[in-house]
């Protein structure tokens, strides 16, 4: 939700279009457990909440994020990433435009992992080979296998880019 925020003030509602429009492909929280955690952003200091009165719809709550909020994003930014979770590899590469000078480590470090991960499946799978292993399994091992190849391609491409 910080992360949003960074960009403009929204209600509960247009931080749910926002997604949408942004971040669903990749991270969709439950509606409810967005309007769930603006309030407690507030209560930790990192948004403030205004009550905005309209007269053609219900009345709303624009939250902003504070710099306590923003230097609580910047912090979570900097952590290291999950990269087994591929979620949020995507949400700190979306978001890092409003932190990062340069996102060249974050891309590399995920192309050093999705090698590191490609040689332990490749062993796997030559393994399951030799074991004669049902299709079913040898098949999820090639699927992932694809998946890691493309994390690759995508990295070298996108470094080439940016270069």
């Amino acid at each position: 939700m910080l992360g949003l925020l960074v960009h403009r003030p929204m209600s509960g509602y247009e931080l749910l279009k926002d997604m949408d429009r942004n971040i669903r492909y990749f991270w969709a929280p439950a509606r409810s457990q967005v309007y769930a955690i603006l309030p407690r952003l507030v209560e930790q200091g990192l948004a403030t909440a205004r009550a905005v009165e309209q007269k053609e719809r219900p009345d709303k709550t624009v939250y902003r994020l504070t710099r306590a909020g923003r230097d609580a994003l910047d912090t979570w930014l900097a952590e290291p990433v999950e990269h087994d979770n591929r979620g949020h590899f995507l949400l700190k590469l979306f978001l890092s435009e409003h932190v990062r000078a340069d996102v060249r480590p974050l891309i590399e470090e995920r192309r050093t992992w999705a090698r590191q991960r490609l040689g332990e499946l490749r062993g796997l799978e030559r393994q399951a080979e030799r074991d004669g292993d049902t299709f079913h399994g040898v098949e999820t091992l090639h699927h992932g296998i694809e998946q890691l190849r493309a994390t690759v391609r995508w990295a070298d491409a996108a470094l080439r880019r940016l270069a």
